[in-house]
């Protein structure tokens, strides 16, 4: 168990980390407080810092109640499962009970005690070989059953987040696969315990039933079945002997039909979940945060470059005692993407140069060392203006001055919901820089060149 406790650490940790990130995309938190890493004698991992932050804003944001109201959604709908699973499985095993006279079919018997358990298991398998789409019908009623049990305000982020982290780290296959399979195990266990209860305490009688099978069909299905079960020292009796078997031997029957039920139905589920489970465990060792996400991909300059530096989306701090001077003049058009790669109009980088993207100091030291000498004429850098500005942007954009002689800010998206922020800032920086014509501003389909 301890590698499944290991999974649902790092699971968590990510879902927290997810529902951070999902709640400032949507909602720009104007007032967000400035949060510092601790200090620590040993560097904490990118991993251990977001999840550090994020533990910080999920107070300040008020989502921990949202976080717990959907675990215990979560949990409350596990013991739904189980439970049904219960009533499921004492219903089943009362099919032995349909026939008033007691006298029973042991093909049908046998089919609907393990056919649609066996049916769904091969579908399951066939299922690992298809790729999983968003959303889907299993995940669409899952949420739907979160949202009726959990209506707090922020609920929605909570489950946004939940689903964002199974798809996006691939687990859904994986956790879906292990409830099943367990619900599975549940249900037929108890089967087959209601099923020995009604075997010792009332008489049955089994017989091979047929309208279109011929009677060497049925033999050999008999002998494959008797054979099945053979390694348990459990055997069936053949097809002649069981029309006129005696009560040992219908007691023999009942014997071979229960344990049908527990190797070849709980057993198998449990073989099968504890195999997957082995998977979950060994993709929990490599299981770490996403941070090229956007939303998470501007924060890790920030968390590589200080361990004490604060670190917050809104209100940029320049640095006043960097001043950066522009060229006056050079060669050549060149396009940046700032954080992130984002789908830009063809016409607009149509006469420039792609340099790829602008997201870490190390890359800002590569553009330094190639422009040092050479100065570009312009720089077009895109901005996704669906994430807040914040201190490493700048910086970053600062370090491009020296290398061009005109810097070109292009906001990607239309509607993007902070553009507001980004032109107040990016206005900012012109005026705190003295740039003037040396820099322009625009945003999609707009071109308001500033």
């Amino acid at each position: 168990m301890i590698p499944l406790q290991q999974f649902k650490s790092k699971f968590l940790q990510l879902w927290q980390i997810e529902l951070v990130r999902c709640y400032e995309r949507d909602q720009s938190p104007a007032l967000q407080p400035p949060y510092s890493p601790k200090t620590q004698q040993q560097p904490q991992s990118i991993h251990a810092q977001l999840h550090e932050r994020a533990l910080h804003l999920l107070q300040h944001y008020q989502l921990n109640d949202s976080l717990s109201h959907t675990i215990k959604s979560l949990k409350a709908m596990v013991f739904l499962l189980f439970a049904l699973a219960l009533i499921v499985g004492f219903g089943l095993a009362k099919v032995v009970d349909g026939n008033v006279s007691r006298v029973l079919s042991l093909p049908w018997v046998l089919f609907a005690l393990l056919g649609v358990h066996l049916l769904l298991y091969f579908i399951w398998l066939a299922m690992l070989f298809i790729k999983p789409r968003q959303g889907g019908f299993i995940g669409g009623l899952i949420q739907q059953g979160l949202q009726l049990l959990n209506r707090t305000p922020k609920a929605k982020y909570a489950l946004q987040s939940l689903g964002h982290t199974l798809s996006h780290y691939q687990l859904v296959k994986l956790v879906v696969s292990i409830f099943s399979h367990l619900y599975w195990l549940v249900l037929l266990s108890i089967a087959a315990f209601i099923l020995g209860l009604l075997f010792l305490f009332q008489s049955y009688s089994f017989t091979w039933e047929t309208t279109v099978l011929n009677l060497p069909t049925m033999t050999y299905l008999a002998e494959l079945l008797g054979r099945s079960l053979s390694w348990l020292g459990l055997s069936l009796p053949t097809v002649e002997a069981l029309q006129t078997a005696s009560a040992e031997q219908q007691a023999q029957v009942g014997r071979w039909l229960i344990g049908m039920v527990l190797v070849y139905g709980s057993g198998l589920r449990l073989v099968t979940a504890l195999l997957v489970a082995g998977v979950l465990a060994v993709r929990s060792k490599g299981l770490t945060v996403d941070h090229t996400q956007p939303g998470l991909s501007h924060l890790v300059p920030l968390l590589l470059r200080s361990g004490t530096q604060s670190i917050d989306k809104e209100n940029p701090v320049t640095d006043h005692s960097q001043q950066a001077q522009q060229p006056a003049s050079g060669v050549g058009h060149y396009w940046l993407q700032l954080e992130h790669p984002e789908a830009v109009e063809q016409q607009l980088t149509a006469n420039h140069k792609t340099l790829g993207i602008l997201a870490t100091m190390s890359d800002l030291e590569r553009l330094t060392a190639q422009f040092k000498t050479q100065p570009a004429a312009s720089m077009l850098v895109t901005i996704d203006n669906q994430l807040t500005p914040d201190r490493g942007n700048m910086r970053l954009l600062r370090g491009l001055l020296p290398l061009a002689a005109e810097l070109y800010c292009h906001l990607v998206h239309e509607q993007g919901a902070f553009t507001e922020g980004w032109l107040s800032v990016l206005q900012g920086f012109n005026s705190e820089h003295n740039l003037g014509q040396s820099m322009r501003i625009s945003q999609a389909e707009h071109n308001n060149d500033n």
